[in-house]
């Protein structure tokens, strides 16, 4: 394989790469609008959730777009993980207080332990990425 054969394979990677964070951020939006409509338009509650956990998605893609081991990336993936963490405490919130969150067949509990297990997990996730910022200054 010589030097272009790897650099054509490295430029398409980059452009797949490009495509899939555009495509993310496309699909957050798109769910982004659903949420509002549905809490402004419908006066459901739940779209609050969807609304401040698919924004987290458009930053994700945002992330993905600038590069992922810069400065502002590790700024964007820590605002992500807080958004994350708050869309699963919304839920626990929205869960507890006897918002129907369940499909059919579906225990209110499960979605409650979900949202907790997610609550965890980015809200730990987030302290580790805080960290990380701190340190590389």
């Amino acid at each position: 394989m010589n030097d272009g054969e790897l650099q054509a394979i490295f430029a398409r990677a980059y452009r797949k790469q490009r495509r899939d964070a555009q495509l993310l951020i496309l699909v957050a939006t798109l769910f982004v609008v659903v949420g509002l409509i549905m809490l402004v338009g419908a006066g459901q509650i739940v779209g609050l959730f969807i609304t401040v956990f698919f924004a987290a998605g458009i930053i994700a893609g945002i992330m993905q777009l600038i590069g992922m081991h810069t400065r502002r990336a590790l700024l964007l993936g820590i605002c992500s993980a807080l958004l994350l963490t708050a869309a699963c405490a919304i839920l626990i919130v929205l869960t507890l207080t006897g918002v129907i969150i369940d499909a059919p067949g579906r225990s209110q509990i499960v979605a409650t332990i979900a949202a907790f297990v997610g609550l965890v997990f980015f809200g730990g996730g987030s302290v580790v990425l805080l960290v990380r910022y701190v340190r590389r200054r």
